[in-house]
């Protein structure tokens, strides 16, 4: 056995779904297991776990291109640009966002010069760039980037959602994540936010990406809503295929 296919579930850090996977099968407790590409809390999907010997090879995998498929909530912007975050922003959008979306989307593709999210592990001087921005020292320092590559990039679909549904489907998700990600303060943020748009709808629109390795799939999103003058967050993020590898063939947990 040199690898395994994960599904990570959302809410879950890929140590905790190491973890999680061990309990199921004891025999892995005595093997040494890391992951190549790492999934944020609230992204799932595919995760290559890399079994005793086969971490020797981590760059094999590390460098290979990811797809994904993830959901952009427009009118509404965090400090972490996906749902796990504190709200910084938030109006509701009355152009037609999806359009908007379509006719700009073959600009994203090739390459480009990406900025590290504020909440990543990007060190800045040593020190983690999520450790900085939590407080607030990330005013005075040069922001890293990164060149990337977006290979494909192709709408989805699209959906109106009410706020309450948002609100309630994001605040169960950051019930079970365990760890300090200062959820206590972020549910409140979606709880009067919930209160502030009730009855309104928002727009989730579904895009499919496949990038180079260190791509932040919600500094794309970021980045298309700065660009539309719109604020915009990843509402969902999975992760479909690494390389050769797929989706289809992990197990789940």
């Amino acid at each position: 056995m040199e690898t395994i296919l994960l599904n990570k579930p959302r809410s879950m850090t890929p140590l905790q779904a190491i973890n999680q996977l061990k309990k199921l099968h004891p025999e892995l407790l005595t093997k040494k297991i890391s992951y190549a590409g790492r999934l944020d809390p609230m992204a799932q999907g595919l995760l290559i776990l890399l079994v005793d010997e086969e971490n020797k090879n981590r760059h094999k995998y590390e460098n290979l291109p990811k797809t994904y498929e993830f959901s952009i909530l427009f009118g509404v912007n965090t400090d972490t640009y996906d749902t796990l975050g504190k709200i910084s922003e938030s109006k509701k959008v009355s152009k037609n966002i999806e359009d908007e979306v379509k006719k700009n989307i073959s600009s994203y593709l090739g390459d480009r010069s990406q900025e590290y999210p504020p909440y990543s592990s990007r060190t800045i001087d040593g020190k983690p760039m999520y450790f900085l921005a939590r407080n607030n020292l990330l005013t005075d320092k040069i922001i890293p980037t990164k060149m990337i590559q977006i290979l494909e990039l192709s709408f989805l679909k699209s959906e109106t959602v009410l706020a309450v549904t948002l609100a309630k489907s994001i605040i169960a998700d950051i019930e079970k994540v365990e760890g300090d990600f200062r959820q206590g303060e972020i549910i409140q943020d979606w709880k009067e936010w919930s209160r502030e748009y009730e009855g309104e709808t928002f727009m989730l629109v579904s895009l499919r990406a496949t990038v180079t390795s260190g791509t932040y799939i919600r500094s794309l999103v970021n980045t298309i809503g700065k660009d539309l003058s719109t604020p915009a967050i990843a509402y969902s993020i999975i992760r479909t295929g690494v390389g050769d590898f797929n989706l289809s063939s992990a197990q789940t947990i």
